[in-house]
């Protein structure tokens, strides 16, 4: 019978255990479906707060500035850039001008009432002309 008293007693701590993992397992299982449903939920992770904010007024006023630097800076950028657009533009304006009225000085040159023996060939003038027309535009695209 001390036999059988033993043995009672080892199933008896073996039935304990299997209840206390049993409850274990039940209540793991409980926390494991609340986690879940937890972190399914975005309202929930929002309300616990799990980011703790490390900044001070002081960082947060200095990171403020950074952050107004760089915008400043970009800024400027920019607008270096369209100044140097409007740049080229008056650049390639005043190109052209010059070159209109380098051409147009000659024509004018040609045509003044002065006595010359150019005026009486008919082909030099077409062909001053022509010169004075191609000069400005052959001018503008070689210096592009």
């Amino acid at each position: 019978m001390a036999s059988d008293e033993g043995n009672m007693s080892v199933l008896d701590n073996l039935r304990m255990i299997k209840n206390a993992t049993s409850d274990l397992e039940s209540q793991v299982n409980g926390v494991r479906r609340m986690l879940i449903d937890m972190l399914d939920d975005d309202e929930e992770l929002h309300m616990l707060h799990l980011t703790k904010n490390n900044y001070g007024t002081g960082a947060a006023v200095e990171l403020m500035l950074h952050t107004i630097q760089n915008t400043e800076a970009i800024v400027m950028l920019k607008l270096d850039a369209k100044r140097n657009y409007l740049i080229i533009v008056d650049l390639l304006m005043t190109l052209v001008t010059t070159l209109v009225a380098v051409s147009n000085f000659f024509v004018n040159a040609f045509t003044m009432n002065v006595v010359s023996w150019l005026k009486d060939l008919d082909w030099v003038y077409w062909t001053w002309i022509a010169v004075a027309a191609a000069f400005p535009v052959a001018s503008y695209f070689t210096s592009i």
